[in-house]
Parts: structure tokens; sequence; C-alpha cells
């Protein structure tokens, strides 16, 4: 078997509960995420999925090293990330997306659907010119089954609000952002 390009190793993050203004002594404790492990092969597609208020954004933010666990290791082709550079981590964010349940969260309809596409390279410091391109949001909405006319409407169009959010192979995905630099 190959290695995983991402494995999470019995991830465990509570948070405190605690009661007083200034000095707050601890009164329990939130098992957000208890005994987590899992491992993400080169092609496969992983899902979070659960009920309210499980710890699923928790254990996404963990993945994402936005907080540091209670115990446990997120490993990145076997190196504990929590061990990455900056530099390494952003890298490292720049290579994983997390999709949420609510798309109407993430699309904003002002903006066009190509905007809406090319917006994770603005926040991942792609130069302007690139992200700018016509043919990089067309070459992207490609991936997801819509056509180019799709670029000139906005994000929630009659018949186009959450289908925006399509499968999108993520071999494909990567393969196209790293010729995009």
């Amino acid at each position: 078997m190959t290695e995983a390009l991402l494995e999470v190793r019995d991830l465990v993050k509570h948070f405190p509960v605690t009661r007083g203004v200034l000095r707050g002594k601890q009164i329990g404790t939130v098992k957000a995420v208890d005994g987590v492990s899992f491992a993400i092969q080169p092609g496969e597609t992983f899902a979070i999925v659960g009920e309210s208020g499980c710890g699923k954004t928790t254990l996404a933010n963990l993945i994402f090293s936005l907080m540091p666990p209670t115990r446990g290791d997120i490993l990145l082709r076997g190196q504990p990330i929590s061990r990455l550079s900056p530099e390494a981590l952003m890298l490292y964010r720049k290579s994983i997306t997390a999709v949420f349940q609510d798309p109407y969260g993430a699309l904003n309809p002002r903006m066009r659907i190509g905007d809406v596409v090319t917006e994770p390279m603005a926040i991942h410091g792609y130069p302007r010119h690139i992200r700018r391109q016509r043919h990089q949001p067309q070459r992207l909405i490609a991936l997801t089954g819509y056509g180019q006319h799709e670029d000139r409407q906005r994000c929630l169009a009659a018949g186009f609000d959450e289908h925006l959010v399509k499968p999108i192979d993520p071999l494909r995905l990567t393969e196209l952002l790293e010729n995009v630099a």
C-alpha cells in the first residue's frame, strides 16, 4: 500500500469549561473531537459527515492547523504538520480544500462565478495577471461541468445556486493549479 497523503491518528481536541470571570476555574471539558483516526490515499476524495455539533468543523480546523490538538497526530506524507515551517504550512493549506455544508454561506450572490472560482488564488497570493487571465476561470469552471457562459452569471442565479458545488477530480484540480503558477 502506498503512503497516505494525509493521515490522522487518534486526534483529540477538548475544550475546558470554566466558571468565574477573572480566574475561571475549570469545571468540565467539552470533548469536541475524541480519538479520530483515518488515512487519505493519493487520488481519494474524503468527506466528513455527521450531525450538527458532532465536531466536523473542529476536526477541519485541526486538519488545517488552525488550532492545536489536545493530543494525536496529523501527518502529511508521513511528516507531522505541527513541525512544518510557516512557508510549508501555507503550501499545505493551499493543497487541501474544505467544502462546508451550506453553499449559500460560501457563494456571494453579488460576485460573478469566475470571480468566486479565482478568489482562492488571490487569497493564496497568486499574481493578479495570473488570476485575471480569461482562460483561467473558464478552465476552472470547466472542471465543474459548466460551460463558459456561466462565468458571466451571478452565483445565485435561478437554477444555478448550490449546483455550482459539484465534485471535482482532485488530481485534475491539483494539476491545473500547479500549471497556473
